[in-house]
């Protein structure tokens, strides 16, 4: 799930007529149907839903054709507020607030909305889950759910063309459990999740090889794949996977270069890459590297360019200009309002935002688990991770610290934020 930057409006035409302000200040842009629907969140957290209305208007009663054609783009607010993530499917859409708790609506043929029927619902209405949700994202017809004790839920079905191999599941049940999971993404009709080890859990269809098993053979429970290590980040197109190593290099594998392979293919890159964006719904990626080149390749690509293209596009998500947008997060610094309270001092502030993801910018990598923080708030408690993050970090938003003893690390990061002594052996930190 890509953290928002504000982007062109002028590159969508659901948004184009919309690029002044206050809209242009969204601190979250979805872009579910290119044509005619997209989601914005305000400052405030509130959701507000664009939609393509047409409309005749009569101009000249005695002329062959008295009415002439108006199209208009009108925000309508929802029944949401302080949303910090948005997704959608083929047809379904999905919330996040700051509490955790997810909404969907849209249509739910196949149990995409998650309450317990098969009807749609065009409303936005809350996912019975029992557990705080901090990250979410969509196939065709399905929804993942990731909650903070790092377990994956799920709803809805994987495929809607093999229904004889893949379950409709009506209302969220849990999938992956004890794996310390911490990334997850969807494709059309395949997801993708990544463990703290860097470890690749996948699951769906494999028609195109987008799972990575061999012989294109279909995953109907989650399967590890086994030729990658060290991923850091990893998304789904339609169609395809790609994913971010610890080094910097991307792999990508199903539909590429216009054949199907169940194979990662490397691909070639001019510099160290730092982020990767995919839809879900088609099959481009893009990249960002360490001098903030942007490089993209797949559906708009020429079948005949095997390799990455530079975009003149300011942002990850500028790239996918007129389709379909990435889901998106809140940026780290943006609305911070929903976490503090008025009485909160700058110390209880900064307490508040340990190992908070929603809100963090950088990853600790530990043995056993992986930590939320932010380089400003480490820089400024350490002159050890100070040092590092100008120096040797370079833009990567993970730091691994396996080296070190986790129990310690943890209480270590934790006191830079809360000046709070645990009562533990410490061992083995900077």
């Amino acid at each position: 799930m890509t953290s928002y930057q504000k982007i062109d409006f002028s590159r969508w035409e659901i948004l184009k007529d919309l690029d002044y302000s206050p809209w242009n200040e969204s601190v979250l842009v979805h872009v579910y149907k290119p044509d005619s629907v997209a989601f914005l969140v305000n400052t405030n957290g509130d959701l507000f839903k664009v939609e393509k209305s047409t409309n005749y208007e009569l101009v000249n009663p005695k002329a062959s054709h008295p009415f002439e054609k108006k199209i208009t783009f009108t925000p309508t607010k929802l029944n949401i507020s302080n949303v910090i993530a948005l997704a959608s499917g083929f047809s379904h859409a999905v919330a996040l607030d700051a509490e955790g708790v997810v909404y969907s609506w849209g249509a739910n043929q196949l149990g995409q909305l998650g309450n317990k029927t098969q009807e749609d619902n065009y409303y936005p209405s809350r996912v019975d889950i029992p557990e705080k949700i901090s990250k979410i994202c969509c196939g065709y017809f399905c929804t993942f759910a990731l909650d903070e004790n790092l377990n994956v839920w799920f709803w809805g079905s994987l495929s809607d063309i093999s229904p004889q191999s893949f379950q409709t599941i009506l209302a969220p049940v849990l999938i992956m459990i004890g794996r310390s999971i911490v990334d997850i993404s969807c494709g059309g009709r395949h997801a993708a999740m990544l463990t703290s080890d860097g470890e690749l859990y996948m699951i769906g269809e494999n028609d195109s090889g987008q799972i990575g098993l061999p012989n294109f053979v279909n995953a109907v429970y989650c399967q590890p794949i086994y030729n990658l290590k060290n991923i850091q980040e990893v998304v789904c197109g339609g169609t395809s996977t790609a994913c971010l190593t610890l080094d910097g290099d991307i792999f990508c594998w199903g539909w590429l270069h216009n054949k199907d392979t169940c194979i990662p293919q490397k691909i070639p890159l001019s510099g160290k890459a730092i982020d990767i964006c995919a839809n879900g719904s088609n099959d481009m990626v893009s990249t960002i590297l360490e001098n903030n080149q942007i490089y993209y390749w797949g559906d708009d690509v020429s079948v005949r360019e095997k390799y990455p293209l530079i975009s003149n596009a300011k942002t990850l998500l500028d790239v996918f200009g007129n389709k379909k947008t990435p889901p998106v997060r809140l940026a780290a610094e943006t609305n911070l309002t929903c976490l503090f309270s008025d009485d909160d001092n700058l110390q209880q502030k900064i307490a508040k935002l340990f190992n908070r993801k929603e809100y963090s910018d950088l990853k600790i990598q530990l043995k056993n688990e992986e930590l939320y923080a932010h380089k400003f708030i480490l820089g400024l408690q350490s002159k050890f991770l100070a040092n590092f993050i100008m120096n040797k970090l370079k833009g990567r938003k993970r730091i691994d610290m396996r080296e070190f003893n986790s129990e310690s690390m943890r209480s270590y990061i934790k006191y830079l934020y809360t000046n709070e002594i645990e009562d533990i052996e410490v061992l083995n930190i900077p």
